[in-house]
Order: structure tokens, then sequence, then C-alpha cells
């Protein structure tokens, strides 16, 4: 199986005007409603990738301190329906990362590290995040997204090219 370890702030939303965000309600863990901020420069860029996830059978794990109050099954029914997937009964988000802190804080590297380990039937992953907190390891899978942009047209082609194996030219897309 191929996972996408996928980030929310910074990448769904650019972290900038919030005059940009567009706003659609979600469900918590204590059943009370939270409002997922989007980029409106970021929707379309989203919708290619869910729509490339789903033909390709590629699946996302979330990575998201979001993770921490909100289910990942509400939110595979939220981004299914705010971008125009509802149809689609199969799941695209099928998990979450665990929380582990260490000193204190919560370093993603370390906790995607331990849900591989957990789950051998990954075959190929990626993350796509704003923030470099990741192994060494995990470099040459990384996607940096620029947190005042978010998730881009450019950051989808890098996905494409990822899973398409065309990794000869990844590492110098990666950190333009």
């Amino acid at each position: 199986m191929k996972v996408i370890f996928l980030d929310f702030d910074g990448v769904i939303n650019n972290c900038g005007d919030i005059d940009d965000y567009v706003f659609y309600p979600v469900n918590d863990k204590s059943n009370r409603i939270h409002s997922i901020p989007f980029s409106a420069s970021n929707i379309a860029p989203l919708k290619m990738l869910f729509d490339f996830l789903f033909k390709e059978n590629i699946k996302i794990v979330l990575s998201t301190s979001w993770r921490q109050i909100i289910s990942y099954k509400n939110l595979d029914i939220t981004f299914k329906n705010f971008l125009g997937f509802s149809h689609i009964d199969e799941k695209i988000i099928i998990d979450e990362i665990p929380i582990i802190y260490e000193s204190f804080e919560a370093i993603r590297g370390n906790e995607i590290k331990v849900f591989l380990e957990n789950n051998p039937n990954i075959s190929d992953y990626l993350i796509i995040d704003d923030n470099f907190d990741f192994l060494k390891t995990q470099k040459n899978h990384l996607i940096l997204t620029n947190a005042s942009i978010g998730f881009s047209e450019n950051d989808f082609q890098k996905v494409k090219n990822y899973f398409s194996k065309n990794k000869s030219n990844i590492f110098s897309q990666i950190f333009k």
C-alpha cells in the first residue's frame, strides 16, 4: 500500500490571509462542531491530488496536529464532501499517526517511523508538510510546502512524479 502523510496548516491552508479561507464544518471527537480552514487558492490543487489518489489507490494518513481533536473517519467524509468526491464510498483518509511526545514536543518524523514500523504493508510513502521535523532517512519522502502558499499545483506535480517513480529529478523539485 502507498500512503501520504498529510499535514493541514501550511498545506491545505496557506497560514496567511484569513480572508482567503473557506471554512467547512466537521464534528470533533466530542461531537462538537469545528471549522476546517481551507485556503481558496489551495482547493483546486487539493482536488487534483484527491482525484489522483483515488485513481492510483493511494491512501492518506493524517500527520496534522488536527488529528488530536478530529477523527480521521470524520475528516475522510469532510474532505470528500468538500472537494466533491462524496459519491465515492472508498475511504481515502484511513488512519492517523500516533502522538509521541519527546521532551514535551511531538516530533512527526518519529511518529511516522513508529507508524511505518507498525504497518509493514506500506510499500511507499510521501510526506506533505510545511515543517521539517522529520528524520534524515525521510527527507527523500518529503514534499515541503511553502507555508505562506500552501499546497500548490507545483506540489501536486511533485506528488505525481514521486509516485510515478520519476525520482531522478524529484530531489531537485522538492527543494526548489
